[in-house]
């Protein structure tokens, strides 16, 4: 049964990990629906085509710091988590720091990806916002879109993948306490 918590473990981490990259690649964070106009971390996109987002403004700078951070961070969860495995149930060799590293790994995945998209929330949708406007010259009314939900569901995997590979360390350590012998 512990096997099964590293194991699950690193699924749900490499599905996070899938998650987090596929919601900073697609262009649909936003979307003006009236004007067929979507935009994402990267790229903004309309009926002629897309073009890259070259504006760099602190929120939208912020947001795909945290976000790129939390997709590295992931993939250092899972290269960990996959040492562990090899060298714990593989070879038997037991290493503690492994575990702990990459649950932490993906602890700091699942909060720099939540902080990316608070920020782009916050500012970023704003400031794209403004930036367009100053660019074409039209006011667009953007409303978040499904690429935040995917980011946000990989940080959700990444935290599953880093409390489950806590409760591992937990079932390895096996009981612990105080032995309080009276005399």
């Amino acid at each position: 049964m512990i096997n099964q918590f590293i194991k699950t473990s690193f699924i749900l981490g490499g599905f996070g990990t899938l998650l987090i990259l596929l919601g900073m690649a697609i262009p649909a964070w936003m979307t003006d629906s009236s004007r067929d106009v979507s935009a994402g971390l990267y790229l903004i996109c309309g009926p002629g085509g897309c073009a890259s987002v070259s504006y760099q403004a602190g929120g939208l700078y912020a947001s795909r710091a945290f976000i790129m951070i939390a997709f590295f961070c992931a993939i250092g969860g899972m290269v960990n988590g996959a040492i562990y495995y090899r060298r714990y149930f593989i070879q038997s060799i037991p290493n503690r720091r492994m575990s702990l590293g990459s649950a932490v790994l993906y602890f700091i995945s699942a909060g720099c990806c939540f902080a990316g998209s608070i920020i782009f929330v916050t500012a970023g949708l704003r400031e794209m916002t403004v930036y367009l406007y100053l660019l074409v010259g039209n006011r667009f009314d953007f409303t978040v879109t499904y690429s935040l939900g995917v980011a946000i569901v990989g940080a959700l995997g990444s935290a599953g993948a880093g409390a489950l590979t806590l409760i591992h360390l937990q079932k390895e350590a096996g009981p612990q306490g105080t032995i309080i012998t009276h005399s």
